[in-house]
């Protein structure tokens, strides 16, 4: 029996906005959670931005089960391409369609999954 994988989806939000998204920050962020969780918790969590919404805002795919390894692994991030940032989780659902619901009032804390 083949059964469809299981996957969350992480809203995360930046602290500066990244020009000229891309290939370039994908490749950055991905990297810089492969050396927090190291590559072993990376294979399992499987992460990919799936979706960039604005200059900071993006969605990261993970295998279910794993979340919190993305969310405490772009904590860990400060810096990216020579630019000092923060990542901030604004939420995690299982859905890409709920997450594009979301609104985050300036100036407030991000929620932590």
């Amino acid at each position: 029996m083949i059964t469809k994988p299981k996957n969350r989806y992480i809203l995360v939000e930046s602290s500066v906005p990244l020009e000229g998204r891309g290939r370039t920050y994908d490749s950055a962020i991905l990297g810089g959670v492969a050396a927090e969780i190291g590559s072993l918790g990376f294979v399992k969590a499987n992460p990919r931005i799936v979706r960039w919404i604005g200059d900071n805002r993006f969605i990261i795919r993970s295998n279910r089960g794993t979340e919190r390894d993305i969310v405490l692994a772009l904590s860990f991030i400060k810096r990216i391409n020579g630019r000092d940032l923060g990542f901030y989780t604004i939420q995690t659902s299982g859905t890409i369609r709920k997450l594009g619901s979301v609104r985050r009032r300036p100036g407030s804390l991000a929620k932590v999954a």
